[in-house]
């Protein structure tokens, strides 16, 4: 007989997902699903997450692209400050984050983290983990 204390048995997290590039969400939501058994909302444009959060669910996380067309990932998470302050994850592929930016962002919420694009799968993995299991 297994040993039940071997199995962990985390509720199903909420992760909304806002990125213009529709294989990255896609690839972002199956590392999710697969990896921690998460419900994923897509969104493709800032002004689509910042809908998302309109709509009054509740998320466990929220990852974003920091350039995109329509509302950038820096605006949503001021609008996510306001609206819930979830977990924010940015995903940059430059250095275009001012550091007052980057202050307010790490101090509004202490799971709160930059990834730098392209990314590592194992980094991210540890990162989701960190929040999600949180």
């Amino acid at each position: 007989m297994a040993n039940s204390l071997l199995f962990y048995n985390f509720a199903m997290s909420k992760v909304l997902v806002i990125d213009d590039e529709r294989d990255i969400v896609d690839m972002i939501e199956t590392l999710l699903e697969l990896d921690f058994d998460a419900e994923v909302v897509k969104a493709y444009n800032g002004q689509e997450g910042l809908d998302a959060l309109a709509s009054g669910e509740v998320f466990d996380l929220i990852i974003s692209d920091v350039n995109m067309p329509i509302l950038k990932g820096p605006e949503v998470f001021k609008q996510n400050s306001n609206a819930g302050n979830f977990p924010f994850v940015l995903m940059t592929g430059s250095d275009d984050l001012e550091q007052s930016f980057l202050n307010e962002f790490n101090s509004a919420n202490p799971n709160n983290s930059v990834i730098t694009k392209p990314w590592d799968q194992d980094e991210f993995l540890r990162t989701m983990k960190k929040i999600l299991a949180a």
